[in-house]
């Protein structure tokens, strides 16, 4: 059946003129890098494994009339991909399983939008648990790669920059260098995910979105004498809270506000690093509601290639190899939650100040008190963070003799 015939016959052209509108809603609330993701796996694998079995690739209503072959189509197309998957890294053995389970779930996630339903998972994820224990019997253990948390010193060292940073020169005045150091101080101390510095074509962060409070008295568009009349330890930034992952339309947290303290002494202010913006490109007036508040010269924002090759160009030059290790944009947020874990904070304030998406969260943010959490924010640059997962474990290089040894049956 289509729409338009179980409609009255004179209700299926109004019928037929929303389906478009519609179907355009549905691929709109898709996270754009999932729908990648999802596209991805349907041309790369699903679509070439349907060629070579002779099946439709869009299952409609297969799966309940005959649950249990669908399911067992499932699992070959899960082995299939396994077989055609080539390793994340040249240095991997074999693909990840966890890889498979994605491009599976990348598939049923299409066709759940579609309204058809999916086979059951049983049979699925006892396939694959096998297929991870063999992997485990022929290669060992693949342990998930996971950021690891920046340490506060770490967060200071990658301010003090010079010279030549990856092609850029760095200068403090600079549009791009004085926008960095925005990204990175509101990283530092609100622990956003990198999509919300991101933004998308109808939503980002404006210039609009941070206010000051200078002396008990806010301001929406401060003035140079009002910037200048910052006290440390005194005043303070409120930046309105952007939607994300985990508040797609704002409904969770609302018009909740991160308040960051204005803390010069501290490297990672962010409050201190947005007042010397201001002053450096001052704009005011309503052009502040359009302007985009991390831009790269102004109007362009930044993208998340840009902002993680900049991170990984600021990291070369300021911090070792070893402290590179499992560190990206991402580490930023472990940081946040890390560092305020070390404060002895509950994990429902953790949740909030990071604005983690549960009850709890929700509600400890909608009561918390703007000065404790700024204080709380600028605390943290005293925790002791010390975590350390088993990825960034030193290998064990081989000895003298196991090198001599292989050399000589290479040379056989």
């Amino acid at each position: 059946h289509t729409l338009a015939s179980l409609a009255a016959p004179d209700g299926g052209a109004y019928m037929r003129s929303m389906q478009a509108q519609v179907r355009d809603y549905i691929d709109r609330g898709v996270n754009k890098n999932t729908k990648a993701g999802e596209q991805s796996a349907w041309t790369k694998y699903y679509l070439p494994f349907c060629r070579l079995v002779g099946a439709e690739p869009w299952r409609e209503f297969a799966a309940m009339s005959s649950p249990h072959v669908e399911a067992e189509l499932a699992c070959c197309f899960a082995m299939h991909t396994w077989r055609a998957m080539q390793p994340r890294r040249k240095s991997d053995p074999a693909p990840r399983v966890d890889s498979v389970r994605n491009v599976l779930g990348h598939v049923r996630r299409r066709h759940d939008r579609r309204g058809f339903p999916n086979p059951p998972w049983a049979m699925i994820g006892h396939f694959l648990k096998g297929l991870t224990l063999q992997r485990i019997a022929d290669f060992g253990l693949a342990l998930p790669e996971r950021a690891e948390p920046f340490t506060a010193s770490e967060n200071i060292a990658m301010k003090a920059l010079s010279g030549r940073i990856g092609r850029r020169v760095y200068d403090p005045h600079s549009r791009f260098w004085a926008a960095w150091r925005l990204i990175d101080t509101y990283a530092d101390q609100a622990g956003p995910r990198k999509s919300e510095i991101v933004g998308t074509d109808d939503i980002r962060f404006t210039r609009a979105d941070v206010q000051c409070t200078v002396n008990g008295v806010t301001y929406a568009d401060p003035g140079t004498d009002v910037l200048r009349s910052f006290v440390e330890g005194r005043d303070s930034v409120t930046v309105a809270v952007n939607v994300s992952k985990a508040d797609y339309d704002g409904s969770r947290f609302g018009n909740s506000l991160v308040s960051l303290l204005y803390k010069p002494s501290n490297p990672m202010s962010f409050a201190a690093a947005w007042v010397d913006y201001e002053l450096l490109f001052p704009l005011h007036g309503t052009a502040r509601y359009s302007a985009p508040l991390f831009t790269t010269d102004g109007c362009k924002p930044w993208t998340g290639d840009l902002i993680d090759k900049t991170l990984a160009d600021v990291m070369a030059a300021t911090l070792t190899a070893g402290q590179r290790k499992a560190k990206t944009f991402h580490s930023k947020r472990v940081w946040v939650a890390t560092a305020l874990h070390a404060l002895d904070s509950s994990t429902a304030e953790i949740q909030a100040l990071v604005r983690w998406g549960s009850p709890e969260s929700v509600s400890i943010y909608a009561r918390m008190d703007l000065n404790y959490q700024a204080q709380r924010r600028d605390a943290m640059q005293t925790a002791t963070v010390t975590a350390l997962n088993a990825v960034r474990r030193d290998i064990i290089e081989p000895t003298a003799d196991e090198c001599n040894a292989l050399g000589a049956v290479a040379e056989e």
